[in-house]
């Protein structure tokens, strides 16, 4: 009896009348429309470049024209051209979301995105985690006031030892977000530099953490130039509370934070603010803290990017094992 039932149902979606006399442009603009409304500010952006680059290469044909071979000869020219692995396999994700999108309501008789492929040529080397040791921290710390950048230092120390995203920092209200005599700091939105406007974090759900001593003092000390700065720069509003301020009175765009980090000299490592918060993951397991509770604190819905950190960290202590144990001696 199932059987049957199940026959009429795939019977009823295969006789399902589909309107495949629309472009491939159409179709994108179809998509985003719906897409757009589902993620972050800057991931659209990432999508809109993808879809106008696609746009100028196969936006003329109608879906009934498209197929794999179509497409997958699309991938291999980028390929050829020399894009990255990883460029054109956003390309051929961007298609292949667009392509289901088409299945779902009707423009395209048949889904074939599982035969779309991208060759495996042009892939990026492989570059060691971004993160930094604890040696490596305080020296970067150093250079930035040294430099005269105690704001940015400051910002970097707080990221580096609360897993904080650059945005939530940016965001981030004194009176409104911080509580330090209970030494917590609600996260609540996130600041795009880009856009020059606040959205929910990146995964949609505020949080609550907990900070310790010496973040507390950091961004006490935070406040108080925060405040100088208020007293000395006319276009700032008096009765501004924002962490971290720039000079015209609007949030610290994070571009100024990189631009700094560009003179920070580590050996063998470019700093970006991204790796303040890879090194509080890094601190954390090596603290032994669970893989779940380190997710939750820095505003992950699942464990992959700490488990990534992991993985390589426990790399990191077998060739340090390894060296340990070569270099063993015992005198007899």
């Amino acid at each position: 009896m199932q059987r049957i039932l199940d026959e009429k149902i795939q019977n009823k979606i295969a006789s399902a009348p589909y309107n495949d006399d629309i472009t491939l442009s159409e179709l994108l603009d179809r998509w985003y429309e719906v897409y757009e409304s589902t993620v972050r500010p800057s991931t659209a952006r990432g999508q809109r470049t993808r879809i106008k680059h696609i746009k100028s290469e196969l936006g003329h044909y109608k879906t009934s024209q498209l197929n794999a071979t179509l497409l997958n000869q699309f991938l291999l020219s980028l390929t050829r051209q020399g894009q990255s692995y990883t460029n054109v396999s956003f390309r051929k994700q961007t298609l292949s979301m667009a392509l289901k999108f088409a299945k779902k309501y009707g423009y395209l008789k048949d889904d074939f995105t599982h035969l779309l492929s991208v060759e495996k040529v042009n892939l990026p080397t492989k570059n060691e985690l971004k993160y930094l040791e604890a040696h490596e921290l305080a020296d970067a710390l150093s250079q930035l006031e040294a430099m005269g950048y105690q704001e940015i230092a400051n910002l970097c120390k707080i990221q580096a030892l609360t897993g904080m995203r650059i945005g939530e920092l940016l965001a981030l209200d004194y009176r409104q977000h911080i509580d330090l005599d209970n030494r917590t700091i609600d996260i609540v939105a996130t600041w795009d530099s880009t856009l020059q406007r606040l959205g929910p974090p990146k995964t949609g759900d505020a949080r609550t953490i907990n900070i310790n001593k010496d973040v507390a003092e950091t961004i006490k000390r935070q406040i108080a130039l925060t405040q100088r700065k208020v007293i000395s720069h006319r276009r700032i509003a008096s009765d501004n509370t924002l962490l971290f301020v720039s000079n015209r009175g609007t949030h610290k765009d994070y571009r100024q934070v990189n631009a700094a980090l560009d003179k920070v000299k580590i050996e063998g490592k470019h700093i970006t603010t991204h790796y303040f918060r890879h090194t509080f993951v890094t601190i954390m397991l090596e603290n032994n803290v669970p893989i779940k509770q380190i997710s939750q604190h820095v505003g992950h819905t699942d464990t992959a990017m700490v488990e990534k950190v992991y993985s390589h960290f426990s790399q990191k202590m077998a060739d340090n094992l390894r060296s340990s144990i070569d270099q063993l001696q015992y005198a007899f």
